[in-house]
């Protein structure tokens, strides 16, 4: 809805102040022309932003649905045991375990990470990177880029979340706790999760 911006000007009772107001008025109209739109689309602004905080406020007092509440649940489960497969490193700690020297310490491993030779999850608004992606010598495991390659999804969480999770294909064990050790096999569980996923049963 349009805003009509009205300014009356009074005016002066001098003759002379009279005659330079008049003067000046059509540079004082074109200035008002001008400054209105700004100042109404700032007015707009404020009150756009008004409301928005009120409609916050009001859906705070909006109670969870139990589908909600079983949602967050399931949400906070799943968070749970990513967080508890492993240990999870900064890219601080990764450089610094990994000998990578202390100038630029994220840039190597931020370069890992858009190799796809590592993934990393966000825990308030921090990379992290789980230990089993790294060899004793906290370098990427050469198995690791492969899988990430095969593996349906990209999305961070959800790796985290498959590397954590029991797996039939893989008698009941979790990916990461043959990644060291077995990786051609957690590879094939990587391809077998694609391939339910492309044809589900």
């Amino acid at each position: 809805m349009g805003v009509m911006l009205e300014v009356e000007v009074a005016e002066p009772a001098d003759q002379k102040a009279r005659d330079a107001l008049q003067g000046n008025l059509p540079a004082l109209t074109r200035l008002l022309s001008v400054a209105a739109p700004l100042l109404l689309a700032g007015i707009e602004k404020q009150r756009a932003a008004r409301i928005e905080r009120l409609v916050d406020a009001l859906n705070d007092g909006l109670e969870p649905t139990p589908l909600d509440i079983t949602l967050a649940q399931l949400q906070a489960k799943a968070q749970r045991q990513v967080f508890e497969s492993t240990e999870w490193l900064s890219s601080a700690q990764v450089t610094q375990l990994a000998g990578l020297g202390d100038r630029n310490p994220a840039a190597t491993v931020n370069r890992w990470k858009a190799e796809r030779r590592v993934f990393a999850i966000k825990h308030r608004e921090r990379d992290l990177y789980p230990r089993y992606a790294f060899g004793a010598d906290f370098k990427p495991l050469p198995g690791v880029r492969p899988i990430l390659a095969a593996l349906p999804w990209q999305h961070p969480d959800l790796v985290a979340s498959w590397f954590a999770s029991t797996s039939a294909f893989l008698d009941g064990k979790c990916p990461h706790q043959l990644l060291a050790d077995d990786a051609k096999r957690v590879l094939a569980a990587a391809q077998d999760a694609a391939q339910n996923v492309m044809s589900p049963a």
